[in-house]
């Protein structure tokens, strides 16, 4: 696996918790030796750290999930605007065949994986260039008590020593996130494909990987190819606010006797399924009524606006029907 030389994340020193904070350098230094300490080849470890820079615009990755934008709506007309409406239906049409192998082996629906590419990197049109392994240090480096991080570290210098012969000078965004996708790093490790059977699971350039790593994931997270993520509804007026939530979960018949309709005002579904309300900006708000799809989106990225962009987009793909 060739992807792991340069997503060694700075290894965090167990000795230097609670301490001053050391520099970039002695950082790199240390982590040298703890590497070398928890039976990783200083082979491994040399050829990994020889090029490491610190990259002071490198953030703690878990700012990833909280939005940019003040409200969803904001947020929507930021991250689904129309010409990327147009483009995915393009690409829905364009990468068809392809598209219909990956849903008839991982079980997902093609327009939501089309949507998640859209949402993450603008179907490759933000797509980031920076020096992986640099991010990825620099990340730990700033973070030194995460354990997140420490754990991340040890998987990837343990995939790395596995098949150290394998050195690719790989990019990602200033949080660490790799490719089309902006996978995580342990993502990458987790899930990513070799679709097209070329020996690397390219998340950066081979949309075939691209998009059954993205397929797979979700399936790995339970995603059900029966439903579809949710749906905007209407509440009656006084609806209480007890009934919001992930945690307060109903047949579609049961919340149609409490007064939720369709957000045109018809009727639910006449199918036996159960459902949440969410309100990720409260009542004066988007409401959705989500399926578990839902919530393997905020596996994904928790945040209740990832996933409702997700499916505005992916819906913007199916309706109308691309012809």
């Amino acid at each position: 696996m060739r992807y792991v030389s340069l997503f060694i994340i700075g290894f965090i020193s167990m000795s230097s918790h609670g301490q001053s904070r050391d520099s970039f350098v002695q950082f790199v230094k240390q982590l040298r030796l703890d590497a070398i300490e928890h039976n990783i080849s200083t082979v491994t470890v040399e050829r990994s750290l020889a090029k490491v820079k610190q990259f002071k615009r490198a953030v703690f990755h878990g700012q990833r999930t909280k939005p940019l934008k003040s409200s969803l709506e904001a947020y929507l007309k930021a991250e689904v605007p129309p010409w990327k409406i147009k483009k995915a239906r393009q690409l829905f049409k364009e990468h068809g065949v392809l598209l219909q192998k990956i849903a008839e082996k991982y079980q997902v629906q093609p327009r939501f994986i089309l949507a998640i590419w859209g949402i993450e990197t603008g179907f490759s049109k933000k797509l980031s260039s920076y020096p992986a392994m640099s991010v990825l240090i620099s990340l730990a480096y700033n973070e030194p008590n995460n354990g997140a991080l420490r754990q991340q570290v040890f998987s990837i210098l343990s995939a790395l020593d596995n098949d150290a012969s394998r050195h690719v000078d790989f990019r990602s965004d200033r949080l660490g996130q790799l490719g089309m996708i902006n996978f995580s790093v342990l993502n990458y490790l987790s899930s990513a494909q070799d679709f097209d059977r070329d020996g690397f699971s390219d998340v950066w350039q081979s949309n075939a990987d691209a998009f059954a790593s993205v397929a797979n994931f979700l399936a790995e997270n339970g995603w059900d190819n029966q439903q579809t993520w949710g749906r905007q509804v209407k509440l009656p007026a006084n609806f209480s606010a007890k009934e919001i939530g992930l945690n307060k979960s109903k047949t579609l018949s049961q919340w149609q006797k409490l007064g939720v309709r369709r957000f045109n005002g018809n009727q639910l579904p006449r199918v036996e399924i159960k459902a949440s309300l969410v309100a990720p900006d409260g009542f004066n708000g988007r409401i959705y009524l989500v399926y578990n799809n839902f919530n393997t989106l905020l596996v994904w990225n928790n945040s209740p606006y990832f996933p409702s962009a997700v499916g505005y987009l992916a819906d913007r793909i199916k309706f109308p029907p691309v012809e």
